[in-house]
């Protein structure tokens, strides 16, 4: 890597170099360990010390073995921030607790995947498949799920602040107890989704099917209700721990007045 290269990167400037199976191995051997944006094409970085690669922002959709060499990446606390792994499959990939932050997903099959604890604040997943997929306890804020397909996901506790979940495909999936203040969940599919104790504050739910849903607790404020559809009877929790239990018109009329919840 030439100087003006590496100072320019370090002032934040991304080059995509296209570096080949030959050309990465010559760099190796040369001692670079740094290889921040960088599109590797068909390189096998399982033969590599890869404990040692600065891959950050790099593009690895075209990396050998791709799901395998991720797992081995992430037991290892490779830092993959920024990484684009756009439209390539992922299923049953093991990213426990990886720093995705930022990481470039969309369209990509993570069906399965087990994502626990994991950093994808601010990355894209616009059409991902996560079908199945372990997102327990991971830090969601500003990422964009639009249009994506999180069937039967985990999403307990997770932390979704300012998450774009879009017309997403929620069925069956768990959010309870994930705080979801000034999410984005219009027209989402939220057929039985678990939103049990969930801290829903400027969230926007318009449009979006809820009578088939669990609100038990669930703590609503501000939130946007235009068009939505709510089950006949539901509990919620207010401010000061008193719970409502009624038929909607009723709930309807407590909520706009002490939530400040927009409805139709």
């Amino acid at each position: 890597m030439t100087p003006l290269f590496k100072f320019l990167q370090k002032r934040g400037c991304w080059f995509s170099r296209k570096l080949n199976p030959l050309e990465f191995n010559k760099l190796y051997e040369q001692g670079e360990r740094d290889f921040r944006g960088c599109q590797l094409l068909g390189v096998a970085l399982s033969e590599y010390n890869i404990s040692e690669l600065d891959l950050r922002h790099s593009d690895l959709r075209k990396v050998n073995d791709l799901s395998r060499v991720l797992s081995h990446l992430n037991s290892l606390k490779v830092n993959l921030e920024g990484v684009n792994l756009q439209g390539v499959n992922l299923r049953q990939v093991i990213l426990t607790y990886a720093n995705l932050q930022g990481a470039q997903l969309s369209g990509s099959d993570l069906q399965g995947a087990s994502l626990k604890g994991a950093n994808l604040q601010d990355a894209s997943l616009e059409f991902a498949s996560l079908n199945g997929a372990d997102l327990s306890c991971c830090r969601l804020q500003n990422t964009n799920f639009n249009h994506a397909f999180l069937i039967g996901a985990n999403l307990h506790r997770t932390k979704m602040q300012g998450t774009n979940l879009a017309e997403a495909n929620l069925e069956n999936a768990n959010l309870s107890k994930s705080n979801l203040k000034f999410a984005n969940l219009s027209w989402a599919n939220l057929h039985k989704v678990n939103l049990s104790d969930c801290y829903l504050y400027e969230t926007n739910l318009s449009f979006v099917d809820l009578e088939a849903s669990n609100l038990m607790k669930a703590k609503l404020k501000n939130v946007n209700l235009h068009g939505a559809r709510f089950p006949d009877e539901y509990y919620l929790e207010s401010q000061n721990n008193n719970s409502f239990k009624g038929h909607f018109p009723i709930f309807k009329a407590i909520i706009s007045l002490i939530k400040g919840s927009k409805l139709k």
